[in-house]
């Protein structure tokens, strides 16, 4: 019988949820895949939902806690979200499953050991608490207290990192955490280990970090694809039992973690087309609420949020073609199992093509700002303009003996093999960067080109074969710079500085 120490439920509510997570323990329940519907649920089949799912890994014996310990803190986690359209607890359990489907039934776990999966269920939980459903950069121009409180970076992040370690202090969840993973890290440093992958994991869902972390993840895959592998996907127990069968390193590991949950949070178009509509819909609920606040205090509307000037399909259509699209690519790269979400999205795509909108997206005024802005569920993104990447520019230009690879929204790359000598040579085309004075429909056609031009791409890049020398060299490099979108340190730095 479940017992809580710290919050109540009704003996009625607690049956339920034992009931729950035992059968999703025992592999009973068979709507856990991603067309798991979080509204056909009640809270307390939820938390059972939950509970079983870290059973059903074997994660509460590498915690250390009953399943009662768990659900304590899994209710609280639960009251430590508003009660926001979108960013609720509801998104929460959602985004959770979405890591368990992704983890569960592909070979990614096969890079994986026990602490980061624990630590990417737990960033799943605790990614948005506290969450108010106005997003960064209404915080940001509403000079908010927390918007001060975080320096006007990465704020509600922050804010919910912070949230999470009040939460893991009070419950003590990691204070007898033990891998049962042959790793690297020691017993006594275990614990630090699990909090510190939380922290990274609800940090890289910012999405100002949303290109740099496709970067990253590309060069880790570079990494891993000359690195040995199992031949089958093993369970944790046997990878762990696997000797011939080498992990990546943590810094990598952590990046399958944030790539991992960052996908999960930007799920919503992949998914199938009633739960794809129904989340769009609280997602427009919450967008025209941010963008009447900013009328009131006068401040400047947001993207996609006047609803006066936007629609749903046209937000729809930019959220999946600029944003999901690319960043689903370059996971399916990686992890073939992924390939039948970007089925869906093509599906889903046709769907809001043909819902019948008669009348065209109303534009808003454009400015040098929203031109290149675009507001998703996640928050505002950033549209990079190319000028301002020459870095990145110049290392596919330079780079020329590299592996070609899916890039996302920021050139076309064109290679071509050099005849006679099995050498390649690389050449960028850059379409014309997106100007102050364009209207939104040129911006878009813009867009549009250049993923035109990264399809074609897409269709070459298998005909190169992987230079092994140099991807190691690129390996060291790696190896010496810093991973992580934030290092712990920036963030608990901060959040000590205010606690």
């Amino acid at each position: 019988m479940l017992v809580l120490k710290r919050n109540q439920l009704s003996s009625e509510d607690l049956i339920k949820a034992e009931h729950v997570a035992r059968k999703v323990a025992g592999g009973k329940i068979n709507e856990l895949g991603l067309d798991f519907n979080v509204w056909k649920w009640t809270r307390p089949e939820l938390y059972g939902i939950i509970v079983g799912v870290f059973s059903q890994l074997g994660l509460l014996h590498v915690l250390g806690v009953s399943q009662s310990q768990l659900l304590d803190f899994i209710v609280d986690i639960d009251r430590g979200y508003l009660d926001s359209p979108y960013h609720s607890f509801l998104h929460a359990a959602d985004v959770f499953i979405v890591g368990y489907n992704l983890i569960n039934y592909s070979h990614v776990r096969s890079y994986l050991i026990d602490l980061d999966l624990i630590a990417l269920l737990i960033g799943a939980l605790c990614h948005d608490i506290g969450h108010p459903g106005l997003n960064n950069l209404y915080q940001v121009n509403a000079k908010t207290e927390v918007a001060q409180r975080y320096k006007n970076e990465s704020v509600l992040e922050k804010l919910s990192c912070e949230e999470t370690l009040k939460l893991l202090t009070k419950h003590d969840l990691l204070k007898s955490v033990r891998s049962k993973s042959k790793v690297e890290i020691h017993e006594c440093e275990q614990s630090v280990y699990v909090q510190n992958a939380i922290l990274k994991c609800i940090m890289s869902t910012d999405m100002s970090v949303h290109f740099g972390l496709i970067e990253q993840f590309t060069t880790v895959v570079d990494i891993l694809t000359i690195s040995p592998t199992c031949d089958e996907f093993p369970t944790e127990n046997q990878a762990a039992a696997n000797d011939h069968c080498p992990l990546p390193q943590s810094e990598h590991r952590q990046i399958i973690c944030n790539v991992l949950l960052h996908a999960a949070d930007i799920s919503n178009t992949v998914r199938p087309w009633e739960l794809c509509k129904r989340w769009s819909d609280v997602i427009l609920d919450e967008f025209f609420y941010q963008g009447d606040m900013e009328k009131l205090h006068h401040l400047p509307v947001s993207p996609n949020m006047d609803r006066e000037h936007s629609n749903q399909t046209d937000i729809s259509l930019k959220f999946g073609d600029f944003v999901v699209k690319p960043f689903f690519e370059v996971l399916a790269d990686f992890c073939t199992e992924v390939q039948p979400l970007l089925t869906n999205l093509c599906e889903n795509r046709a769907r809001w093509l043909t819902l019948g909108n008669t009348e065209p997206p109303r534009r808003s005024p454009l400015t040098s700002s929203n031109a290149r802005r675009l507001s998703v569920p996640a928050g505002t993104l950033d549209i990079p303009d190319y000028p301002s990447l020459p870095s990145v520019l110049r290392r596919h230009s330079t780079d020329v003996q590299r592996k070609p690879r899916r890039h996302h929204l920021l050139s076309s790359i064109e290679f071509a093999r050099t005849a006679g000598e099995g050498s390649r040579s690389g050449s960028i085309s850059i379409p014309p960067a997106i100007s102050e004075v364009d209207s939104e429909d040129e911006c878009e056609e813009k867009l549009i080109h250049i993923q035109v031009e990264n399809a074609t791409r897409r269709s070459n890049r298998r005909a190169f074969s992987l230079d092994h020398t140099l991807i190691l060299a690129k390996k060291k490099r790696f190896d010496e710079a810093v991973c992580a979108p934030s290092t712990l340190h920036e963030v608990t730095s901060e959040l000590e500085n205010h606690s």
